[in-house]
């Protein structure tokens, strides 16, 4: 017998090990490549942004007056396959520039462009077009369906609640705070807890709870029974302050303190929000 006749092969079941292991480093290759791949159509998009940005604030300290990036420079095409920011930390990032969005997100084949007020002295951020409707990441949302419209459900995001935030010099202590408004002090968010005369966040005791854009806004649909005997009465999870509820009418409230026990029941209404805020945002 020659050693060719001696030689043997891979026998079935072990191609089909070979064959099956492939298939799983395949299947968890390509969510990760496709991830990285959109993040970097992202960064792509939010690079372009800030670079109309940086075009216009120019402008804007050269000349004086409104700024409309759009027609001076032209809309961005967004780059991005998915509705949002799929990275949140580059959207919120980006976000921080600006003291209004308009359209909250980006949307597939959309554009953005910026926009400064001179009247106003605000740099406003445009979102523009339809989108896929598939939706993105919690830091985004949508309005009512539409690009400026109201609240509608659950159709609305934390970075929404913010566009029309009041800013706030951090040493006018002449300013008269109203309670549930929404502020801008420094880069962060604050509600109003009372009406008073303003102090800075960190010398104001319990004035404040500061809101996170990059908070889900709770519903109805997140409540789970409080005990596993019964499915009567409900409450939420893991609540801290500024975690964020909206009721079936619209109201959103933010809860005050992380030191409130049990109390994580919703608000009855905005009458009688208990450990909850109601914010004036519409």
């Amino acid at each position: 017998m020659t050693d060719r006749n001696k030689r043997k092969g891979f026998t079935l079941a072990e191609l089909l090990v070979v064959v099956a292991i492939i298939a799983v480093l395949v299947a968890i290759a390509i969510p990760i490549f496709t991830s990285q791949l959109e993040k970097s159509r992202e960064a792509t998009d939010a690079a372009n942004i800030r670079s109309q940005y940086a075009q216009v604030m120019t402008d804007a300290i050269t000349d004086g007056g409104n700024v409309n990036g759009k027609d001076v420079y032209g809309a961005i095409d967004l780059k991005q396959k998915k509705d949002n920011w799929q990275d949140e930390t580059l959207g919120n990032n980006l976000h921080g520039l600006f003291q209004e969005i308009v359209g909250v997100y980006p949307k597939v084949g959309g554009t953005a462009w910026v926009e400064y007020k001179a009247s106003e002295s605000k740099v406003i951020l445009h979102y523009e077009g339809e989108g896929s409707g598939t939706g993105g990441s919690s830091s985004g949302g949508s309005t009512g369906g539409s690009d400026s419209g109201g609240t509608s459900g659950n159709d609305i995001s934390a970075i929404n609640l913010v566009k029309n935030a009041i800013s706030i010099s951090s040493d006018d202590y002449s300013y008269q705070l109203s309670k549930g408004n929404v502020y801008k002090i420094g880069n962060k968010y604050y509600v109003a807890l009372d009406s008073q005369n303003y102090k800075k966040p960190e010398e104001a005791g319990y004035l404040y709870t500061e809101l996170r854009t990059d908070e889900k806004i709770r519903t109805n649909k997140d409540l789970v029974p409080k005990t596993e005997y019964t499915t009567e009465k409900t409450d939420f999870k893991d609540l801290r302050a500024g975690s964020l509820y909206m009721d079936d009418n619209g109201n959103v409230y933010i809860y005050k303190y992380d030191s409130q026990g049990s109390q994580n029941v919703p608000p009855t209404s905005p009458s009688a929000p208990g450990v909850w805020q109601v914010l004036n945002y519409k």
